[in-house]
């Protein structure tokens, strides 16, 4: 999950629409956003693009995986679900 491109509710529900009539898909997690790479970037004098973006706060993945895993069956509602 990258900041402000795909950490909210919206990607993760129509990741899940995509997937949801494919039977053999039985795990999908979401993971952080994480800078390991920028060092093999500039190792390889590329441009690093992702520059502008930081590393996710480590609660933040919760939600979306809270309603990953209420799709999947996983656990009970998620909190603050209506």
């Amino acid at each position: 999950m990258i900041p402000v491109a795909n950490d909210d509710e919206e990607p993760i529900r129509a990741v899940l629409a995509f997937i949801r009539p494919y039977p053999n898909v039985v795990k999908y997690e979401s993971s952080p956003y994480h800078r390991y790479g920028e060092v093999k970037y500039n190792l390889l004098a590329r441009v690093y693009e992702l520059e502008d973006y930081n590393s996710l706060n480590p609660e933040t993945p919760h939600r979306p995986q809270a309603l990953i895993d209420e799709a999947f069956g996983r656990q009970g509602q998620v909190a603050g679900a209506t």
